[in-house]
């Protein structure tokens, strides 16, 4: 059995990979059942008794069309303004092999006459017709009318791929591919009133066909080829000159069509969702408008409006040869799963592809929108490829499904969402497809994560618009920090803020189940942020909130905003100490970094966001990761920072080894000084404070403190969480201080972390 390799046949664009599984299906169901068919370096391979000439010669003199016939559409050949040329020659027609076209077109025939329909038909007799073909078509017919549409309870659902039951706008697919298949078969066509067409010649039928399977370069008719081929669909700037005309080969088309009749649809139910049925098409889902160069906002499908995408079909890639059975298995139950659901949207698609959620023996996919380009017309336009390969760290994106189903469904059934809402939306589903199509990498999913937050914080800041189904981003695991793990100053600096907790009071500590509405004292960091509170172990709105304090200014403004909005509640609080103390707290270098404006800030702002959204476990200083491009290095302390830091901490000082810790309390006039970059008054009543506490500060001058430091920057600084608290008071205290003894110490400076 040679295997042939059909150049001609490729997954792009749409047409040459449907004129593929069209050559399959003929050659397996009519000429060599053992023949089989896979796809290797981007073209299609035949296995079969046939080698390149005997399969051209085959499929010319002994395929035999499936009768496609669409008696519902207007245009169809049935109706006295529509073109009859084809319809009549196939009727007229001796050649045996067109006799089940015949016979199908009796019956349509038949049908039309039973229901007293003459003219093109209306909405209501449209599915009268469609009901009737379903009940009367000979069998040769049916694999035609499952691919075109299925018949639900409520209404009929059509295949994206061949438009409304085999009609796109102007184009008729049923005439178009009879007139086509009479080019394909040099066969003539009955006398017209305009003019005589005459018969193409055998041999340039040939031609075509050869052309059709390896790609010879033959002239083309000037025909229509519909939504499969967009570069040979003509039309303004197709070639040179003004407008192009749509050029076409006939046995591509006649392949093509004959292809789509593998991605026939069913009724699928789905349960505990409705109580009606749905139209499944085989890897067809709703249109994502991202993922593409050319991606707008209007072409989200759904239940909007302005949508200008039909669908998006994610064509499969299998490598290893299989007979025409095996592949029409794998269109029929070939349906991705994602989060314990089918797939209703693009992103679904590409979860469910790298996560074991699509049927097996598929190796890549390629996707594929149906777009409005031409005027209203809408066209197959290729999208990308998807490698097929599982990632284990692809099961965190479930902990996001519900909360973008949310989302999503909020920009869809709102007819004037904000485009804010729509760009969020845009900006994570591009993050996603990034993530599964551009190979295995942390970084990747860690742009989603920072999707995700920009998301958020734009959904927080609009409450009109996301109504009251749209929650919260739920809290997610802390395996989000652990693989996305990035060895950046600006990753960690992000972790340290984002981790800060919060404290709640006595009484709520004690209890041993959250109340209704939680006691705070101070809230977790993500509610100074946003307008959320934290009721047992979900987010929630809560817009009355007074802790979110982050605004469109600065980094820097941010941050000292939150330090001293914590500082506020820790006073009315009666806390000894700054709620300030995180799960990860940053080393003094990268605080350095920080202070002396060596980080991104727009990078450390879009990493605090998406880590905000951790669940944060308890502070454990033993934990602590060091980053190693600063081992071994030596430390840079800024003095001035030291010595601020050390009135502004989270937890107590030892002044020696088994000696009492001492809580040095907060001085709020420290953080005006700072707001007004009065540098040298801020370090002057740091001293006072630290003397008061029983502490020796070295500096007795505080003007040598001042560096040219930012007192805005200073004071965002001093909001980081730091473990290196050693090395701060070796910077400006003569007293030995006790660090060891601090973690045992920790439940002292709040009632709970």
């Amino acid at each position: 059995m040679p295997d042939v390799e059909l150049t001609g046949c490729t997954p792009e664009p749409l047409h040459s990979y449907l004129k593929a599984l069209g050559v399959l299906r003929i050659v397996g169901e009519q000429l060599d059942p053992q023949a089989q068919g896979w796809w290797q370096g981007a073209v299609f391979h035949l296995r079969s008794i046939y080698g390149p000439d005997e399969l051209v010669e085959a499929l010319f003199t002994r395929y035999t069309p499936t009768p496609i016939v669409a008696p519902w559409n207007g245009g169809s050949g049935f109706f006295p303004k529509d073109a009859k040329e084809a319809i009549e020659a196939i009727e007229a027609s001796e050649d045996e092999r067109l006799a089940p076209y015949r016979k199908t077109i009796a019956k349509a025939r038949e049908v039309l006459a039973k229901l007293g329909i003459r003219e093109k038909p209306d909405k209501d007799a449209k599915l009268r017709i469609l009901a009737e073909c379903r009940a009367w078509f000979p069998d040769e017919a049916v694999t035609w009318l499952d691919a075109a549409y299925v018949l639900t309870s409520e209404r009929p659902e059509y295949s994206p791929l061949l438009g409304t039951g085999g009609n796109d706008g102007h184009l008729e697919f049923s005439n178009n591919f009879m007139q086509r298949l009479l080019d394909a078969f040099a066969l003539g066509r009955s006398q017209s009133r305009r003019r005589r067409i005459e018969a193409e010649p055998a041999e340039r039928a040939r031609m075509w066909l050869r052309s059709a399977l390896f790609g010879d370069l033959v002239p083309l008719l000037s025909r229509s080829i519909g939504q499969y081929h967009p570069g040979g669909s003509g039309g303004p700037n197709a070639t040179q000159g003004f407008e192009g005309k749509s050029l076409v080969n006939p046995w591509d088309y006649v392949l093509l069509i004959e292809g789509t009749l593998l991605l026939a649809g069913s009724a699928a139910r789905r349960l505990g969702v409705d109580s009606g049925d749905k139209a499944s098409f085989p890897f067809t889902v709703t249109g994502v408008g991202t993922g593409y160069a050319s991606a707008v906002i209007a072409e989200y499908g759904g239940g909007s409006d302005r949508t200008e995408s039909r669908a998006e079909i994610w064509m499969p890639l299998w490598e290893r040869p299989a007979l025409l059975p095996e592949v029409r298995q794998v269109f029929a139950e070939g349906r991705a799963q994602w989060g314990g659901r089918q797939a209703r949207t693009g992103i679904d698609f590409a979860e469910a592809a790298i996560s074991l959620g699509v049927e097996r023996g598929i190796s890549e996919f390629r996707r594929y929108g149906l777009l409005q380009r031409n005027g209203k017309a809408y066209l197959a336009s290729p999208l990308g490829r998807l490698r097929v390969q599982v990632r284990s760290e692809a099961r965190l994106l479930r902990e996001l499904d519900q909360w973008l189903v949310g989302l999503r469904r909020v920009c869809s059934e709102r007819k004037n969402a904000p485009a804010g809402l729509w760009k969020a939306l845009q900006d994570v589903d591009e993050a996603i497809l990034a993530y599964a199509s551009q190979g295995k990498g942390k970084g990747r999913l860690l742009d989603v994560l920072v999707a995700v937050g920009r998301a958020e914080w734009i959904v927080a800041a609009r409450p009109r618009a996301r109504g009251n189904s749209l929650r919260p981003v739920p809290a997610l695991s802390l395996d989000w920090y652990k693989i996305c793990y990035e060895e950046t100053p600006e990753y960690r600096l992000a972790a340290a803020v984002a981790s800060i907790a919060g404290v709640k009071s006595k009484q709520e500590t004690e209890r041993t189940e959250a109340r209704a509405s939680p006691q705070w004292v101070v809230p977790p960091l993500r509610a100074n942020l946003e307008p959320v509170s934290l009721v047992g172990n979900r987010w929630v709105w809560a817009p009355e909130s007074r802790s979110a304090v982050w605004g469109p200014g600065s980094l820097a403004r941010n941050l000292g905003n939150v330090l001293v909005r914590r500082a506020m509640e820790a006073v009315r609080g009666r806390l000894e100490n700054l709620p300030i103390h995180g799960a990860r707290p940053a080393s003094l270098a990268e605080v350095h970094l920080f202070l002396t404006a060596q980080t991104s800030d727009d990078r450390l702002e879009d990493l605090l966001r998406g880590l905000s959204l951790v669940a944060w476990p308890d502070w454990d200083v033993s934990r602590h990761e060091t980053a190693t491009a600063y081992a071994g290095k030596p430390l840079a302390v800024n003095p001035a920072y030291a010595l601020l830091k050390l009135v502004t901490l989270d937890r107590p000082l030892a002044l020696k080894p088994g000696s009492e810790p001492v809580s040095i309390r907060p001085e709020p006039a420290i953080f005006s000084l700072l707001r007004a970059n009065r540098l040298t008054d801020a370090c002057a009543l740091a001293i006072r404070r630290l003397r008061a506490s029983g502490f020796v500060p070295k500096i007795t001058e505080p003007r040598d403190l001042v560096t040219g430091i930012d007192g805005e920057r200073l004071l965002a600084a001093l909001l980081i969480p730091v473990a290196d608290i050693r090395e701060l008071a070796q910077c400006v205290l003569r007293t030995p201080v006790d660090t060891e003894s601090q973690v045992a110490e920790m439940g002292t400076a709040s009632s709970s972390l």
